[in-house]
């Protein structure tokens, strides 16, 4: 049985929401991301760096380049309210004592979800959020520059589509009372 607020977000997400992938393959080199690329308007905040060069286990999933984090925050924001589906990560996992990872995700300053974890090889493996509603601030739980992350896949709902989230979110924190 299909509930009102699956029902409602389902509809909101089909009313028209455009698919992004940012692969990074562009950025060649190394160096700093800069705010605004991909449509994330803050990769500075959390340090993000990027690069091409090969370096196991630090494999990318797609080209050769990929991203990873110098501050231990691991956030980024994005410019717009987004629906973060996932992304790729390789690197240093529990085989080599770290912890494994995972996605706080965040909308106007509150914690929105955490969710599942995934231990890091040298494989890329695709981590998914598993949580349909709007974000606008992300991090990365995980030991800072032991992880990086390539093809990040999130989708920009379009502007009835936002009202209609926003009202599954009222829907859904009128049930929880």
């Amino acid at each position: 049985m299909i509930s009102k607020l699956s029902l409602i977000t389902a509809l909101a997400l089909a009313a028209g929401a455009s698919a992004d992938v940012i692969n990074f393959d562009d950025l060649v080199g190394q160096g700093p991301m800069q705010d605004g690329y991909g449509g994330v308007a803050d990769w500075t905040t959390g340090s993000w760096q990027f690069y091409d060069s090969f370096q196991p286990p630090y494999n990318p999933h797609s080209g050769l380049t990929r991203v990873y984090c110098l501050n231990p925050t691991n956030e980024f924001s994005f410019a717009h309210d987004v629906v973060l589906d996932g992304a790729w990560f390789s690197g240093n996992g529990e085989a080599n004592g770290f912890p494994p990872i995972s996605w706080s995700l965040y909308y106007q300053g509150n914690l929105v979800h955490n969710s599942n974890t995934l231990d890091c090889t040298d494989v890329p493996q695709y981590m998914p959020t598993g949580y349909n509603g709007l974000v606008d601030r992300v991090v990365v739980n995980g030991t800072t520059d032991f992880f990086v992350m390539d093809d990040l896949t999130y989708d920009v709902p379009a502007p009835g589509a936002v009202a209609l989230l926003g009202l599954a979110g009222l829907a859904a924190g009128r049930r929880r009372r």
